[in-house]
């Protein structure tokens, strides 16, 4: 017989099952088998991992692609990962209206029904059920011993949480298709897939926490590296405009000065160059906006043409330097932004 998703899967049963006492719709008649508590702890720790590792993951990717196109890792990883997580719950929040199961639920075949074995209105799911499971943790002082209380509950005669009871529903065990298991007993499968969810589930936690550890730093890392690289290209510009400045003058010229350029401020963002005299006889000028601040000192040898920039926005300055005989070097630890 068919049984549409949104209808009483007991009415595939036999009349006599249905129509026995509310007593046979517990677990020792066979006809409802209820989820044990290690099924629904594990359900819901694959939800979490869902939900919060998708929103890593995206996360990580993002940092990446970030690194590579040199926006922003944070707010690129930010946006990512939460945008995830929203689409995911989102996901999660249509799976429990329209079948009675989370994916969590779906994949270990649980399935959250009423009192008549139907899917509970959207109205009873999302809002007595969750609503009231999230609101217990938002009392203050309280939250913390409501929630517990209400996860512990699971352990009781009818597997029923706080929420479950406010609600009026029960999660039972099912196959495939979200319709009951007629397997009879206590409801007490699951045990071996909760166990290797669990495994699974702390395993690829660490394992993302390791990934993110070891990859995020190393990505701000490249992209600090390649906006600090602004300053030694430009220097190397400055001194070949040095060098063909004396070639038609003689000598070399100075521009601007280190109070004038740290005046203008190096840091975390992009600003346009300031123009002075010096640079515009120099005939020299960057390719666009800077994070760097830039100046040209005369020395007894000839010239030192500085660049220093703070592009991690922590108040040291990297510094580097050119002269007539030699490209931009670092003077300041490598390690410096």
């Amino acid at each position: 017989m068919a049984n549409p998703e949104n209808e009483n899967p007991y009415a595939v049963l036999p009349a006599s099952a249905t129509a026995a006492s509310s007593s046979a719709m517990w677990p020792e008649s066979g006809v409802l088998p209820l989820a044990s508590p290690w099924a629904r702890l594990g359900a819901n720790i694959l939800d979490r991992m869902i939900v919060i590792g998708g929103g890593v993951a995206v996360a990580i990717i993002l940092a990446v692609v970030a690194a590579v196109l040199g926006s922003s890792i944070e707010t690129s990883a930010a946006f990512a990962g939460g945008g995830t997580v929203l689409s995911l719950v989102g996901v999660q929040v249509h799976q429990l209206v329209t079948r009675g199961q989370t994916l969590g639920k779906r994949a270990l075949g649980l399935r959250i029904v009423d009192e008549d074995g139907n899917i509970p209105a959207w109205g009873k799911l999302l809002v007595a059920r969750e609503g009231s499971r999230y609101a217990m943790g938002l009392v203050p002082y309280l939250g913390v011993v409501l929630s517990l209380g209400d996860a512990l509950m699971i352990f009781g005669e009818r597997h029923q949480t706080l929420h479950d009871k406010v609600a009026g529903t029960y999660v039972i065990i099912a196959d495939g298709n979200g319709v009951p298991a007629r397997a009879p007993g206590g409801g007490t499968g699951g045990v071996p897939v909760v166990a290797m969810v669990l495994v699974l589930g702390v395993g690829g936690i660490f394992v993302i926490g390791v990934l993110a550890a070891i990859a995020i730093p190393n990505f701000v890392t490249m992209q600090l590296r390649a906006k600090r690289a602004e300053v030694p290209d430009n220097l190397d510009s400055i001194r070949a405009a040095e060098g063909t400045y004396f070639m038609e003058k003689g000598r070399y010229l100075a521009a601007s000065s280190e109070a004038e350029a740290t005046a203008s401020g190096a840091g975390k963002e992009e600003h346009d160059f300031p123009f002075d005299p010096g640079w515009i006889a120099l005939e020299w000028h960057p390719g666009g906006q800077v994070r760097g601040v830039y100046w040209v000192e005369l020395t007894p040898e000839g010239f030192a043409a500085y660049g220093a920039c703070d592009v991690d926005g922590d108040g040291e300055y990297a510094v580097y330097v050119a002269t007539e005989s030699q490209n931009a070097q670092l003077t300041t630890p490598r390690d410096v932004y």
